[in-house]
């Protein structure tokens, strides 16, 4: 086991190394949480993920931001040398009812997972540049338009997950429920109607790249008003919950969008407004799980950051 966790690969970075055990077979697995240098001595055969970072959340009953695209390749083989890992920054959150920002690319060894769109704000809809997937809409003021949706991704001998869509909103009055951003495994929520609950992040894809079999680049949730329906959650694999305004003057701990499960890291819960704290903004997504950030409340609550992105290097033992 000494092989890939010693001498003979290095990584000069944020960086967690660890081996395993499956079926028989021995594993090391290098996970790159920042820009850095990946080294081996010798040439390996390894599986990898790249996972672009997610976009932030819209501000002021806003639209959940879209997750990173995520490539991931079994038996890709690698010459002795260097290798550059550049790992994307999550996409601020939107403020003072602005879209949030487009989370960054990751990328190696030439291949670019890019990020997702941040979610439109209260008075702004979002443009980015092909974003791997679509932010979420409001259904207040000018920022109900719809975004462009994400963007299909290629790379020879690689899985390519993302391209997926918000949900849609704009449906007006009662709870202004915003919809939520797409995740790598499927689109972002659609809210049933002005009195429903915020959309919900679209779902991670599930990939056992480290020994765990997670999900990478849930959606951020859409957030709503102040009647009883909730804000939308996060899509399982890190992506934020939404802020909540008061429920008719009332807090209310259940009534934010809850963080995406079963990844890296959890997505957080967004605020609900005349909490203790006084806050209203959307949930962060999960640092190095790509998610997007939950949409903050009315009226200029920020919304949560994107995750940032990660590459995971697998290979066996010789």
């Amino acid at each position: 086991m000494a092989q890939f966790i010693g001498p003979h690969i290095n990584y000069t970075g944020k960086v967690l190394n660890h081996a395993y055990t499956s079926a028989s077979v021995d594993y090391g697995v290098y996970t790159c949480l920042e820009t850095g240098t990946f080294t081996t001595k010798t040439a390996i055969s390894c599986s990898v993920l790249i996972v672009g970072a997610g976009g932030g959340g819209g501000s002021g009953l806003g639209g959940g931001a879209g997750g990173g695209g995520v490539f991931y390749k079994d038996g890709h083989g690698m010459s002795a040398g260097k290798y550059t890992v550049t790992v994307g920054q999550g996409g601020a959150g939107g403020t003072g009812k602005g879209a949030g920002v487009q989370g960054g690319s990751t990328i190696f060894d030439g291949v670019t997972a890019t990020g997702g769109a941040g979610g439109n704000g209260r008075e702004a809809v979002g443009s980015y540049t092909n974003p791997a997937n679509s932010g979420g809409s409001s259904s207040d003021n000018t920022g109900g338009a719809a975004q462009a949706g994400g963007t299909d991704l290629s790379a020879t001998g690689w899985t390519y997950s993302g391209g997926n869509d918000a949900g849609t909103s704009n449906v007006g009055a009662v709870n202004y429920p915003g919809s939520g951003g797409g995740g790598a495994g499927g689109n972002g929520g659609t809210p049933a109607n002005s009195s429903a609950a915020g959309g919900y992040g679209g779902i991670g894809v599930q990939i056992d790249a480290n020994g765990a079999n997670l999900y990478w680049a849930g959606g951020g949730g859409g957030s709503t008003y102040n009647t009883g329906a909730p804000s939308g959650n996060g899509g399982a694999g890190g992506g934020g919950g939404a802020g909540k305004s008061s429920v008719g003057g009332v807090w209310s701990s259940t009534a934010h969008g809850n963080g995406g499960s079963g990844s890296f890291n959890p997505g957080a819960d967004g605020y609900v407004a005349d909490n203790p704290a006084g806050q209203i903004s959307g949930g962060s997504a999960g640092a190095n799980t790509g998610g997007g950030g939950g949409a903050g409340a009315y009226n200029e609550g920020i919304g949560g950051k994107g995750g940032s992105g990660i590459v995971i290097i697998r290979y066996k033992a010789a």
